[in-house]
Formats: structure tokens, C-alpha cells, sequence
């Protein structure tokens, strides 16, 4: 059995690839609608997948945190 950094890591790596991550998030929103913190995780999995390419902008990372806190 795969411990559950592996696969995390690997999600994050696949979120590398825009469009994976687009993806990801659109099926977050369709499936959101049954799970409250469906999206908010989607999110932040991507924003870490962009933190780890050093690809996040300061204002970027600004107005997720403040998503964030909406979606909370």
C-alpha cells in the first residue's frame, strides 16, 4: 500500500501540467455541489503544485488566501 505522501506527491507533480489542473478543478466544481471542502482542497492542491514550480505571484498568493477564507 502506497503511503499517503505518494500519491499527494503525485497529484501535486500531475497538477504541474495546466491542463491536468484544469481538469482537476472542473471536476471539483461539478462534484463540489456534494462535498463542502471539495473545491477549497482542489485549490489548494494546485496552489501547491504552483508554490513548488516557484510560479505563485505574491499578489496571486494574496488573493487565494482570501479565497480561501470565502470558501471556509
Amino acid at each position: 500500500m502506497l503511503a499517503k505522501s505518494n500519491w499527494i506527491d503525485d497529484l501535486i507533480a500531475s497538477l504541474e501540467d495546466e491542463e491536468n489542473a484544469a481538469r482537476y478543478l472542473t471536476f471539483a466544481l461539478e462534484e463540489g455541489r456534494k462535498s463542502d471542502r471539495l473545491l477549497s482542497h482542489a485549490l489548494e492542491n494546485v496552489i501547491e503544485s504552483l508554490c513548488q514550480q516557484n510560479n505563485l505571484s505574491s499578489e496571486t498568493k494574496e488573493c487565494y488566501e482570501k479565497l480561501e477564507k470565502l470558501l471556509a
